[in-house]
């Protein structure tokens, strides 16, 4: 049998605590691109300047989304349904969790909408969502990061809480689309060396601004002796 599919949202989830089978259509649209043009008079085209403001950094609209469902019941049940619904998402920023990928997790303003036009016809309640761009890992690299919904195809294991810094330690940060920014906690002041540059960090936690983790390996290596916890959450389209 085949495994019926619902989504998480605000800890709610659509099958097990609202009953709601879940239809076609599934819909996560791709951002679109911010972009500046010019237009050229009497030329061909136009003049795209998006990649010379961004530094080839594309920025990106709101993404939306769309998940229709629809479950049996009377005009009571679907009030009653509803209701519930609609008091618990409609109108929040709320976390989305997708069945068909528990490893990232999409945040965005949720809207309920319901309709039930036949007495013994099912209802149907359709969810939208105005979302952030990117989608984010669902734990963080602080937090401790589960079997069940580890992706073996593209997944990344983040262990960076208390690492021991014994004169000097490099660590390996496997970057995803979105720049981050990482935040630092170490438990006495030490240095940090990334691409050629040398960081001073104190005590505590701090960010470094210019510090901004994208696509690729990034090798940041400290020095000094204590315990350093580096918090970063990849994102990606």
């Amino acid at each position: 049998m085949d495994k019926e599919y619902g989504v998480l949202i605000n800890g709610k989830h659509t099958g097990t605590d609202y009953h709601l089978k879940w239809m076609a259509p599934f819909t996560i649209e791709s951002p679109k691109v911010k972009r500046k043009t010019i237009d050229v008079p009497f030329g061909n085209g136009i003049l795209d300047l998006t990649a010379f403001i961004t530094g080839n950094d594309a920025k990106y609209d709101n993404r939306e989304m769309q998940f229709n469902f629809e479950c049996e019941g009377d005009y009571t049940q679907w009030d009653i349904v509803t209701m519930k619904i609609k008091n618990d998402l409609h109108g929040r920023l709320c976390p989305i969790i997708p069945d068909t990928r528990p490893d990232w997790v999409y945040y965005g303003m949720v809207e309920v909408q319901t309709g039930k036009e036949i007495l013994d016809a099912p209802y149907d309640v359709v969810i939208t969502v105005d979302a952030d761009p990117y989608k984010y890992e669902r734990y963080s690299s602080l937090e401790p990061w589960v079997w069940d919904t580890f992706c073996f195809e593209d997944g990344i294991i983040r262990e960076y809480k208390d690492l021991d810094v014994n004169g000097s330690m490099t660590l390996l940060i496997p970057g995803r689309r979105k720049k981050v920014v990482p935040v630092m906690d170490c438990s006495v002041a030490m240095t940090l060396e990334y691409g050629g540059r040398t960081y001073h960090l104190p005590a505590g936690r701090s960010k470094l601004l210019d510090l901004q983790l994208g696509e690729g390996e990034h090798f940041l290596t400290f020095r000094g002796n204590g315990k350093v916890s580096v918090d970063y959450r990849g994102a990606s389209l």
